[in-house]
């Protein structure tokens, strides 16, 4: 049996920055006419978290990279505090699509801040 991966533990998600929303489910090209063209994408628009997490020190954050190299991009399952459950999620654009800036906490304590749109996978 496969095990499924989640988010590390020692990543906490904070509030602020937290938001939920939805991808456009339809796509629109303007014809050379005037007209518009729909078509539809989806048959249901995928649910978009947007997280931003702190991790305290440099040792964490490399567990962090790691944790991200291979399994960022695969779907894992993720605390969603609006629902109270376990979502299944990737990280929109893999590896890719997380970026982490660093800043010094008191005491010059290294944190990182990483900041990431997850799609909820049904």
């Amino acid at each position: 049996m496969m095990t499924t991966a989640v988010w590390p533990d020692y990543a906490p998600v904070v509030a602020d920055g937290f938001a939920i929303g939805h991808d456009a489910d339809v796509e629109r090209t303007t014809l050379v006419d005037g007209a518009v063209r729909q078509v539809r994408r989806f048959t249901q628009a995928p649910q978009t978290i947007q997280i931003r997490a702190l991790i305290d020190g440099t040792a964490k954050y490399r567990n962090f990279q790691t944790w991200a190299n291979t399994q960022a991009h695969q779907v894992f399952l993720f605390p969603d505090p609006v629902r109270g459950n376990q979502a299944r999620v990737r990280v929109r654009g893999g590896v890719a699509g997380i970026t982490a800036t660093l800043k010094v906490g008191t005491g010059q304590t290294q944190l990182w801040e990483i900041a990431c749109t997850l799609e909820v996978v049904l």
